[in-house]
């Protein structure tokens, strides 16, 4: 499995992907791989937008080009590169997207609020591009193009990707794509290993089992 992500160099977000790059090894994937996206280690000399994401993923794909088969775990931001390379190169054994963002969400963040969107980034140790709005591609528009079987899942607490935005791709998808659904009950953006036991067990079944 890869482990495609945001900020892992982040403290408050690098307690999230210890947390997913546990349970993977616990549900016996041999190997994980968090992809760290350009701009995200301080002083690097790049920026983050969507091309230079998309460019990290296909790197990291082709390290799993040895192994017979692989999963692909996105989040976030993550869930439009997954898109977006997916529809380009030949699909994983499962694609699981946590919290696929809504375009208004994207707008949102990378238009209107673009200002504290990058003060925040900034904090968070990353160089976002001013621009990264422009190149973007609407989540909805990647969708009739994912891999069957792919799973979305979100959080029931999820302010970026509500059980709402899930509920209308649910009610888009095409039958025979066979794709799965799931909102985790009480389950925020990010979830952690200081999380409610309940939620842990229903993150850790939604991610890795109901997906299989």
């Amino acid at each position: 499995m890869t482990i495609i992500g945001q900020n892992y160099g982040d403290r408050l977000v690098k307690g999230v992907y210890d947390l997913i790059d546990a349970m993977a090894q616990n549900c016996g994937f041999e190997v994980t791989s968090v992809v760290e996206w350009p701009g995200q280690s301080r002083n690097d000399g790049r920026i983050l937008n969507l091309a230079g994401a998309e460019k990290t993923a296909l790197e990291a794909l082709m390290q799993l080009k040895p192994y017979d088969s692989f999963s692909v775990l996105a989040r976030s931001f993550g869930c439009i590169v997954a898109g977006s390379v997916f529809a380009k190169v030949s699909a994983p054994e499962r694609l699981i997207l946590w919290g696929p963002p809504s375009y208004p969400i994207l707008w949102r963040l990378f238009k209107r609020d673009i200002n504290s969107t990058l003060r925040v980034a900034e904090n968070k140790g990353t160089t976002l591009d001013p621009n990264v709005f422009e190149s973007l591609i609407p989540f909805e528009e990647l969708y009739d193009g994912l891999p069957k079987k792919t799973s979305f899942v979100t959080g029931a607490r999820d302010m970026y990707t509500t059980p709402q935005f899930l509920d209308f791709l649910k009610a888009s998808a095409n039958p025979s794509k066979g794709f799965r659904f799931r909102i985790v009950n009480e389950a925020g953006h990010e979830v952690d290993c200081e999380a409610p036991v309940n939620v842990l067990a229903e993150y850790r079944a939604a991610l890795f089992h109901d997906s299989k």
